[in-house]
């Protein structure tokens, strides 16, 4: 996963080592990498996971001032049916917005986790989500939910939980998260079913009700609040909906919402949604824009083939209707399918999110959005990535 940071001015990453149980991470040496991976500076970072007995799955990354943040699914083996406890890792994150020509050594970063996050009623937290600051702040909030993973557990989830985490005001170089979250109770949502295609048995996995992605960013249209956007995949619709809240975060010991809504189809299977606000930050911190979203999405049925579609939403607006950006050719068949153990086809974490950060002037800022689609039957499935304006 790849992230801009305005604060910093410069891209970090972190992508899974599932052999060894670790995190590959790194930044950009200066806001305009052109190759790979000579303009990165480049690291491992453990966390005390045994890769016999330790499964830190479906990372996502975001950041605050201070600290990158990953929030992982832990399981214990392959072979689990659910997660056993859900984890934030962290990092400490290089200062200044100077171009770096010697990275520093992998010494210079600090690093650290906080395991079995909890719900509020102390019930087991799933998927952390760290929020992608737009607007650079050493608070940053990390999203959880209800544990509905099905199968096992399955039932029905009524809870979205915040997490807040800053720098511990006695050493400032590790982070405070609270572990056991403020929870804001929503209406209930259970795992959505597969999604069927056109032209074949094979369905496409939409996940299992967890949180996707996350971005924080000031609102102006609900008096300059700082707001943290999420969505997930639900049943719903005509067999699977998307559900997105957009969370006022503060006070930390009572979070709410300023909004939320859906996004269905009665004929059509939505998921895999990836959300963002238009929020725009220049180098000096100055803001601009963040009344409004755009949310990107896969659908499907059994009469169409995956596409790649968005709807927007501006302000106290009218949610916009369907805008289809690209249509795949044919159904998907790749590995995943041919070896699928009743989960169908891998499809459904891949769709992401984020504001411009060079947008041009105008009422509104631009979105970058990314999800996935299908060229030919039977090869790998290609990224579609697209620019928006509400």
């Amino acid at each position: 996963m790849v992230l801009w940071d305005p604060d910093t001015q410069r891209f970090f990453y972190n992508v899974w080592d599932v052999a060894q149980s670790t995190m590959a991470w790194g930044f950009s040496k200066d806001s305009n990498p052109t190759t790979i991976p000579a303009s990165f500076c480049n690291y491992t970072a453990s966390f005390g996971y045994n890769p016999s007995a330790d499964i830190p799955d479906y990372p996502k990354l975001g950041q605050t001032k201070g600290f990158l943040l990953i929030g992982v699914n832990h399981y214990p083996s392959f072979s689990s049916m659910h997660a056993d406890r859900s984890d934030v890792l962290w990092i400490s994150k290089p200062k200044g917005q100077s171009p770096v020509t010697t990275c520093p050594a992998a010494s210079t970063f600090t690093t650290g986790k906080f395991t079995n996050l909890k719900n509020s009623d102390g019930s087991q937290a799933f998927t952390p989500v760290p929020a992608i600051q737009t607007d650079p702040s050493g608070t940053g909030f990390v999203t959880t939910m209800s544990d509905i993973e099905c199968p096992d557990i399955c039932g029905t989830g009524t809870k979205i939980t915040v997490h807040a985490v800053r720098a511990n005001p006695h050493n400032p170089a590790v982070p405070q998260l609270l572990t056991t979250g403020h929870s804001i109770t929503v209406p209930g949502f259970t795992s959505p079913p597969n999604a069927p295609q056109s032209g074949t048995t094979n369905v496409l996995d939409t996940l299992d009700g967890r949180l996707t992605h996350s971005v924080s960013g000031i609102d102006p249209s609900h008096s300059n609040k700082l707001a943290v956007w999420v969505a997930h995949t639900v049943a719903g619709g005509a067999g699977s909906q998307i559900n997105w809240y957009e969370i006022n975060p503060l006070p930390v010991a009572s979070p709410s919402m300023f909004q939320s809504g859906t996004v269905s189809d009665a004929s059509l299977y939505v998921f895999n949604a990836g959300i963002s606000n238009d929020r725009m930050v220049v180098a000096s911190g100055t803001g601009s824009h963040g009344d409004a979203m755009v949310l990107g999405f896969s659908t499907s049925s059994s009469s169409t083939f995956p596409a790649a579609q968005m709807v927007s939403k501006i302000g106290t607006g009218a949610q916009s209707a369907f805008v289809l950006v690209d249509q795949s050719a044919t159904f998907d068949n790749d590995f995943t399918c041919t070896n699928a153990t009743g989960n169908g086809c891998r499809w459904g974490d891949y769709g992401g999110a984020t504001p411009d950060p060079a947008a041009p002037a105008g009422a509104h800022g631009e979105v970058w959005c990314t999800n996935e689609h299908v060229v030919t039957i039977g090869k790998s499935n290609g990224t579609w990535n697209w620019e928006a304006k509400p």
